[in-house]
């Protein structure tokens, strides 16, 4: 929905926290950052207390998997994608092969 809530959405996320329920929220877009979702759920749904760890998006689902599943801990990846995704990568350990010298 873009820049709009869902309407009820902020009560029903509040309700769910009231009786202590576990929240995760998953998009499939991965030119956010988990910092700018969470950014994004404060300022448009007045959700102030979600940890990043509950955030998961595309681009951290695919950083867990090169790193656990392909072993990419001490390989380059070359990567073409939006500098959110770049920036996924980079924080959970990720090196970015970059096709212009100087720049890795």
């Amino acid at each position: 929905h873009g820049d709009k809530a869902i309407e009820g959405a902020s009560s029903a996320i509040k309700v769910l926290q009231a009786h202590k329920k576990q929240l995760i929220f998953v998009s499939n877009n991965c030119g956010k950052t988990v910092d700018q979702l969470q950014h994004k759920l404060k300022t448009l749904l007045n959700i102030h207390n979600i940890p990043s760890k509950s955030i998961i998006t595309s681009g951290v689902s695919t950083a867990i998997y090169l790193k656990f599943k392909m072993n990419v801990d001490t390989e380059k990846v070359f990567l073409i994608a939006q500098d959110a995704f770049q920036k996924t990568l980079a924080d959970h350990g990720i090196k970015i092969l970059w096709l212009r010298t100087g720049r890795d």
